[in-house]
């Protein structure tokens, strides 16, 4: 097992276990630990091989947020054609992919994506 994949399985057992904390039923936690998988795989496939991935959640009763963000090899966010990207857009309420930085060597990609609690209900 790599290194990152390792620290992707840990990002995602903590994402679960706590959402399980804040009452997220099955469906939800199971949509999330792909969510986690995606999003981390989505920005590591675009990230310098020097890079420090960066995982932040926030979880309320009602919602998970996910960001992962990376050093970018090439400042390039994947296309809408890719099938993680489009995997991570029907496994959550929202997402989306953006670059900031201005120079080859500060350019950052980010991946956010939410689980609405209130979203699944309707």
């Amino acid at each position: 097992m790599r290194v990152a994949d390792a620290r992707v399985a840990t990002v995602r057992a903590m994402a679960a276990d706590i959402a399980i904390h804040e009452n997220f039923d099955l469906d939800a936690l199971a949509d999330l630990k792909l969510a986690v998988d995606e999003a981390c795989a989505t920005v590591l496939a675009k990230a310098r091989p020097d890079g420090l991935l960066v995982c932040r959640l926030l979880v309320t009763p009602e919602r998970v947020e996910m960001r992962a963000t990376a050093l970018s090899d090439n400042g390039q966010p994947p296309g809408n054609e890719a099938l993680g990207w489009h995997m991570l857009q029907v496994l959550t309420d929202s997402a989306r992919c953006w670059v900031t930085g201005d120079g080859d060597e500060d350019r950052h990609l980010h991946v956010l994506f939410t689980i609405d609690r209130q979203a699944r209900r309707t």
